[in-house]
């Protein structure tokens, strides 16, 4: 059994603090994402939820300009 808030209360939170950091540096527009991510940080740490998903990304090798990926098939 989970004793985190629900995902909309957390998000609640950060939004919540992030308007308040925003108006403490005078309301400057285009900050929101640091903002966002301050308020985040201030609120769960290194200790962010691990209900956001995520998937590992898998890059394909490189292949010089102009050559084609698999010529023989």
């Amino acid at each position: 059994m989970s004793t985190r808030p629900p995902m909309s209360s957390m998000i609640e939170g950060i939004m919540n603090r992030a308007h308040e950091i925003h108006r403490a540096h005078g309301g400057l527009i285009g900050y929101d994402l640091e903002d966002w991510l301050e308020a985040e940080h201030e609120l769960f740490g290194e200790n962010r939820p691990e209900d956001f998903e995520h998937e590992e990304t898998v890059r394909e090798e490189s292949i010089p300009h102009g050559q084609e990926r698999n010529p023989h098939k």
